[in-house]
């Protein structure tokens, strides 16, 4: 019998603390934020947590994820618990392809069929490079939707076909 599991894949700079927490722990997480916390999304994209609390900066809510040894957000409508299944080096990066052990899904983005509704969840994506803070009237320019990658996600969920998610 063939078993095909989901797998997602994230890359990251070898210098981050990111990085050096997924190697150890063989784990992370996607946390996939709404509109209304793209303030706090672009924070934890800009300051290391090596060197701040950014759950204290930014009121969000660690949890303890239930299937990997790593945290999620509470607050965030879409998230997905990976295991670490396979790293590959790719210069100053690493792409690390884990394995979905499970996607927890905020009731209020979910369709009168259970599944996730890409229109409710809303999702973020910010480009790079401004000054990190908190206290900025707006998010950085520029502001664009994930929707392709959750857009599939959210058709996948629906689905019972593998899923391989390019992040």
């Amino acid at each position: 019998m063939l078993f095909h599991s989901s797998l997602c894949r994230v890359s990251l700079r070898k210098v981050t603390y990111t990085h050096g927490n997924v190697t150890e722990r063989k784990a992370f997480t996607l946390n996939i934020p709404s509109e209304t916390h793209i303030r706090e999304a672009d924070y934890f994209g800009m300051v290391s947590g090596r060197d701040v609390d950014k759950f204290s900066v930014t009121g969000l809510t660690p949890v303890k994820a239930e299937f990997v040894d790593a945290p999620y957000i509470k607050e965030f409508p879409l998230i997905l618990e990976c295991a670490l299944i396979h790293t590959i080096e790719i210069g100053l990066h690493t792409q690390f392809i884990g394995e979905v052990k499970d996607v927890k899904v905020d009731e209020s983005v979910l369709t009168d069929k259970k599944v996730p509704d890409i229109e409710k969840i809303r999702p973020c994506s910010l480009p790079r490079k401004v000054a990190p803070t908190m206290d900025r009237a707006a998010p950085r320019q520029g502001i664009f939707h994930w929707k392709r990658g959750v857009k599939a996600l959210c058709a996948a969920l629906a689905d019972t076909r593998p899923l391989f998610l390019l992040w």
